[in-house]
Order: C-alpha cells, then sequence, then structure tokens
C-alpha cells in the first residue's frame, strides 16, 4: 500500500490509458527521485491497473555490477516476456509467431540470438556470434529491436516496458532505449524508465540520451518522486503499528524530521 503517491499513480495511468486508446500512441513516463523515494513502488502500484487490459508489462532492472554487461537489463525484460507469451494459449501464441516473423524476417536468427529465450516461441537456427561493441552490430541490435516491439505492441494488445536504475544503463542499451521510444512507428506503446535524479546531470550518459529524445518532440510525463508530506508519513506509521492517526502523529512527526 502506497501513500501519498495517488496523483502520481494517477499520470502513469493516465499515460497508459492514452497509449491504448483507439489512436494507439506511444509515449514516455520518467520517473526520478533519490534512492528510496518509492519511485519502483510507484510503478508497481500503476501495474495493476495495467493488468486490467489484455497486454504486456516487461520489466527490466540495471545493476551497477553489471555495468559492463551490454542490454543486461533488457534482454532480462524481454526474456520474461517470452515467458508471458509461452502461457498463453496456442492461438495466441501462433498470431505472435507469425507477427514477430512477419515484422523482424531475416533477422530473427539474429534477434534470437540476442533473446535466447525467444528460441521457446520461434524455431531458427543461430549461427552468427555477436560482438555488440562494433558499431555496425550496434546499429544492427538498434533496427531489430525497434522490428520486435512493433510486431509485440498493438492497440489489442499494448505493451509496457519498465527500466529501472537507469542512471547504470550501459551505452548500448541508452542507444537502443532511444531507438525504442523515438520510433515513429510504435503504437500502443509506453515506455517507463525511472532513475536516482542526484546521480544523473546533463553531461552523464543517460541525460546526454535523455536531451536527445527531447529534442525528438516525443510525448514525455516527467514524475519527480520526492518526500512523503507529514500527514501521509503518519498515514503510514498509523497503518503499521495499527493505532489511530491522533494516537501516532507524535511518533510520525519525529520519524518526518529524521527522514525528511
Amino acid at each position: 500500500k502506497l501513500f501519498g503517491r495517488g496523483e502520481h499513480v494517477s499520470e502513469l495511468i493516465n499515460a497508459y490509458n492514452r497509449v491504448t486508446s483507439a489512436e494507439g500512441s506511444s509515449e514516455i513516463v520518467l520517473v526520478s527521485g533519490y534512492s528510496g523515494a518509492g519511485k519502483s513502488a510507484l510503478v508497481k502500484q500503476a501495474q495493476n491497473s495495467f493488468n486490467e487490459k489484455d497486454g504486456f508489462f516487461l520489466c527490466g532492472k540495471f545493476d551497477q555490477l553489471q555495468h559492463v554487461e551490454p542490454l543486461s537489463a533488457i534482454v532480462d525484460a524481454f526474456s520474461g516476456l517470452c515467458h508471458e507469451i509461452m502461457k498463453k494459449d496456442a492461438a495466441t501464441r501462433d498470431q505472435i509467431r507469425s507477427a514477430i516473423q512477419e515484422n523482424v524476417g531475416s533477422e530473427t536468427g539474429f534477434l534470437i540470438n540476442l533473446i535466447p529465450m525467444l528460441r521457446n516461441i520461434i524455431e531458427v537456427p543461430v549461427t552468427e556470434t555477436i560482438q555488440i561493441g562494433a558499431r555496425e552490430a550496434q546499429n544492427r541490435v538498434k533496427v531489430v529491436f525497434r522490428l520486435f516491439l512493433r510486431a509485440l505492441a498493438t492497440p489489442d494488445r499494448p505493451l509496457v516496458l519498465f527500466l529501472d536504475d537507469l542512471q547504470w544503463a550501459d551505452p548500448v542499451s541508452l542507444e537502443v532505449m532511444k531507438s525504442l521510444v523515438m520510433d515513429t512507428e510504435d503504437s500502443s506503446f509506453l515506455f517507463i524508465g525511472s532513475y536516482r535524479e542526484n546521480e544523473v546531470s546533463k553531461t552523464h550518459l543517460l541525460g546526454k540520451a535523455l536531451i536527445d529524445i527531447e529534442k525528438n518532440k516525443t510525448v514525455i510525463t516527467k514524475i519527480k518522486v520526492g518526500d512523503l508530506k507529514k500527514e501521509y508519513t503518519n498515514s503510514l506509521v498509523s497503518e503499521i503499528l495499527q493505532m489511530s492517526p491522533h494516537s501516532s502523529q507524535p511518533l510520525a512527526e519525529v520519524i518526518h524530521r529524521k527522514t525528511s
């Protein structure tokens, strides 16, 4: 249960409703705040509303220790999607398989090399060894992820991609992220990214990427998760300790003063 974040949750749900409308648009929501502010919990709360529609929610988290491993969070997110697809009925799996093959085409084997879990859905021989560091390979990676996303995100099956801790994203992942959110052929796609604002400057890799995205005039909703107000701190303490708000007020004031 979240306290004092209702307005932020509504902003996320409104963005989702817009991309799942009849027009089927594409949008970005950026959630910023200090470590421990509740950014991830906020998105998870909104996810409950996302799940009311028959779409996909992908989640990947960058790790400071895996910074040198390109695409780790993105591959994790799409691997999780493959698990979700496998749970669908045979007709739906066949429909998604056909859409991927039609959109990705001859690059399907390359895509499976990036996301091995996809082999459970599409049986294609994988013979290439990918050197992500090469410029040509990076451009190819961006293209194949764009094609993959176009196949997956549809008005009948909207897609949300949530990438957490973007401040630790590797350069290749940031390039793929930019490529996806700036793709004018995307529809029914909502990208949510969270990051620690105090660790990201305009010269930071993420900061530079966000500037590029804003120049593209993509629809962006910015949510800044700050400290809880006193009344919400008291509501939280009251709930945890099973006390009346009046009784928990003195303790809540001490907690708020020491943590704000």
